[in-house]
């Protein structure tokens, strides 16, 4: 196992690193990214879909396959797709009922299943009515199984996570001319809705630690709403509590997390929402509450990786 070391804010830490930050970015560019420097190695490009969004990827790690939704650019149709990690190329592509929707990402989500290496994706079905449709996709057979059919307000950059057994999503309910943002979680195997929690924290990211087995997030620290905060969202009973701060400014690209849980290191993006100011990749350890690495990243969106996954492997 190789180990790097690095200093920040005058301690010295030593992480053993032997997984692999993956990201897409626009046009799509399957990515592999380094925690320590940020930079960005091209491994493929897609040329027969564009216009996904942030949130729109995940990572079967036991298959080695990255997958994303994007808009077929023949017919302007929605497809699952999955590529291969190690060389970029399309392995799978599955066509989705879901509307394309004027901001891609707005209404979909989705998680692979690690038991099946299926695909749990949300997104709203015009042959529900364009309600939110809840579906298991199996990529290998093309096979797609209707889980759960629903109806709730979209969150704009809305976190969602696959953790166990549950897929959580961040939507929100009109409470007397109020909107209000809800966890809500679904059992994957029955569709079933078995959580709905009050998000008190603004969660905007989500990530499945496969270890702990919790959930792990980034959310606003109640009344100001002004400091991030590390949150734990509990799978058994739905608990969702404030862990520590972190390191905020202004802007934290939200869904765009992903967790080492080897190392217990929570990686996303910051920037002072100033125009021409960098972002920064950040990976703080959600174990010892200190920032291990902080490189500077991209500079303006359009370079930026629109998602961000690890594979333990």
């Amino acid at each position: 196992m190789k180990i790097f070391s690095c200093i920040l804010f005058l301690v010295l830490l030593s992480v053993g690193f032997c997984g692999q930050l993956y990201g897409l970015k626009s046009p799509i560019d399957l990515v592999s990214i380094d925690p320590k420097t940020a930079q960005t190695t091209i491994i493929g490009h897609v040329i027969t879909h564009e216009a996904f969004g942030e949130n729109l990827g995940c990572i079967d790690q036991q298959n080695g396959i990255y997958y994303f939704m994007g808009t077929n650019l023949t017919d302007n149709k929605i497809d699952l797709v999955g590529l291969d990690v190690k060389t970029g190329n399309i392995k799978y592509e599955v066509r989705l009922p879901y509307a394309s929707e004027a901001f891609i990402g707005v209404s979909e989500s989705m998680g692979v299943d690690a038991s099946t290496g299926d695909v749990i994706t949300i997104g709203r079905d015009p042959a529900q009515g364009f309600q939110h449709h809840l579906l298991r996709v199996t990529p290998t057979t093309g096979n797609i199984q209707s889980l759960n059919v629903f109806n709730f307000i979209d969150f704009l950059g809305g976190a969602s996570v696959l953790g166990g057994n549950t897929f959580w999503v961040q939507l929100a309910v009109n409470q007397s001319g109020q909107l209000r943002g809800r966890l809500m979680g679904y059992d994957i195997i029955t569709g079933n809705q078995v959580f709905k929690i009050d998000d008190e924290f603004f969660t905007g990211q989500l990530n499945w630690d496969p270890n702990k087995q919790v959930v792990y997030g980034l959310g606003l620290k109640a009344p100001t709403y002004k400091i991030r905060i590390v949150v734990q969202l509990n799978p058994e009973n739905g608990l969702l509590t404030e862990l520590f701060s972190i390191p905020s400014q202004y802007w934290a690209c939200a869904p765009m997390t992903t967790i080492d849980p080897d190392n217990t290191l929570l990686y996303y993006f910051i920037n002072d929402g100033k125009r021409n100011t960098p972002f920064t990749q950040l990976a703080v350890n959600y174990s010892t509450q200190l920032v291990t690495y902080s490189p500077t990243s991209c500079t303006n969106l359009a370079e930026c990786v629109w998602d961000i996954e690890y594979d333990t492997n």
